[in-house]
């Protein structure tokens, strides 16, 4: 979706306007329009941190964006798992073995 510009989901999280802002102005897909560095540190939500607004966006947590992620990343775990639960049945147990120990792991062998 982001790379496609997207950012609709953006609107949902629990941050203020201008950090929204930046946020959008960073991911602009068209490159002649996206934000340079410099322009971005003119940005009230980094140049004046000290705003009441900055300043309490910056200390509040992204529940949504920190679900999605402890999603994406047991899923992304449970395939590696798999993959490697896979892969490993494949191999003869030998060939196993000499991985295992050649990564450091004690076998009883």
């Amino acid at each position: 979706k982001i790379l496609k510009g997207d950012l609709s989901e953006l609107d949902d999280e629990d941050i203020t306007d201008d950090a929204k802002d930046i946020i959008r102005k960073m991911l602009e897909v068209n490159p002649a329009k996206r934000w340079t560095i410099d322009q971005l540190f003119e940005h009230p939500w980094i140049k004046d941190p000290q705003n009441p607004d900055a300043a309490s966006a910056q200390s509040k947590p992204l529940v949504k964006a920190q679900k999605k992620l402890k999603s994406f990343l047991k899923q992304r775990l449970r395939k590696v798992v798999l993959g490697m639960a896979f892969a490993s049945s494949l191999r003869p147990k030998s060939a196993t073995f000499k991985s295992l120990q050649e990564a450091g792991v004690e076998t009883d062998d």
